[in-house]
């Protein structure tokens, strides 16, 4: 009977939290790369209600310490993430930063699609947001200001997203950053470095194979962009959001569509010229036309 008062009573401290103070402006705060703002005066009860929920649908795998060894980690691969080294993949945050509280609750909702991490969609809305809050408490990293970082603007997908032009120039993108090396020539993750790829604990990884379709971070053109902009933090996979203009990224996007609707490429070496990428194709022909290019300097020019 104690058990079912208790229960009914932070059931209660919820329904109140929901419906009076998540809408008040006094004593808020900001946690560490949160986008929704929480009640200071009921953190308490929100990390009770997150411990509640991550033990009903979270430790047996994450386990109780979050490290990523509860009873059934053993069995699984991939391994369960391990929350105390607050490293994660899916974020809108630059690579290395912290996720959002957003990005938590979006991977809580959504899963991770080809992994035993399933989507608890089902789950109330705000046990998914009070386990983001109680997985932040496996590590002090959450405090470290250096860590946080404003998320990455995810613009509309362009209208041409789908055009033949746009799949060419993403093509010539995709082999001009060398995607090539792990996910292979026509996406099906055989690529030459594919075979020795390890996160930074040790353990293998499977390189993503875009012709089956399934794509851990999801498979929609904002998933993908966000994905290609981000990277992976724990792996080889970079983010490009500072090497690549967003126009370029979107045009990868559209080649990754591409070889997920075709099932690889079927003309893979039709490509542009890479200086289109760096949009300097006026320099490397003045450069490739120079006389020292050529193999003649002015002055045997004028022997």
């Amino acid at each position: 009977m104690s058990r079912l008062r208790a229960a009914c009573a932070l059931g209660a401290l919820a329904f109140l939290f929901v419906t009076v103070h998540l809408g008040t402006a006094q004593a808020q705060k900001t946690m560490a790369g949160t986008d929704f703002v929480i009640d200071s005066v009921h953190q308490e009860d929100v990390l009770k209600l997150g411990h509640q929920a991550y033990n009903r649908y979270c430790v047996g795998c994450h386990g109780e310490k979050g490290d990523g060894k509860g009873p059934a980690a053993r069995w699984l691969f991939p391994k369960p993430r391990d929350f105390t080294t607050a490293v994660f993949k899916f974020r809108t945050t630059p690579s290395g930063a912290l996720p959002t509280d957003e990005d938590l609750v979006r991977t809580i909702t959504e899963g991770v699609h080809g992994t035993s991490m399933p989507n608890w969609r089902l789950v109330p809305e705000l046990e998914r947001k009070a386990m983001a809050q109680y997985i932040k408490t496996f590590s002090t990293v959450w405090g470290e200001k250096a860590r946080r970082a404003p998320p990455l603007n995810i613009p509309h997908p362009p209208a041409n997203l789908k055009s033949a032009d746009f799949v060419k120039m993403g093509r010539t993108v995709y082999r001009t950053v060398r995607c090539d090396l792990c996910h292979g020539k026509t996406g099906g993750g055989d690529g030459s470095s594919s075979g020795a790829m390890k996160d930074d604990w040790g353990e293998p990884i499977a390189v993503a194979n875009f012709q089956r379709g399934v794509l851990r971070g999801g498979r929609t053109p904002q998933d993908l962009y966000r994905a290609i902009a981000t990277g992976f933090s724990g792996t080889p996979m970079p983010g490009f959001s500072e090497s690549l203009k967003p126009e370029r990224i979107w045009q990868m996007v559209s080649y990754i569509r591409h070889l997920i609707k075709n099932e690889g490429d079927p003309t893979p070496d039709d490509l542009l010229d890479q200086c289109v990428v760096w949009d300097n194709c006026e320099e490397a022909t003045a450069e490739a036309q120079s006389p020292t290019a050529q193999g003649t300097t002015p002055s045997e020019e004028n022997k």
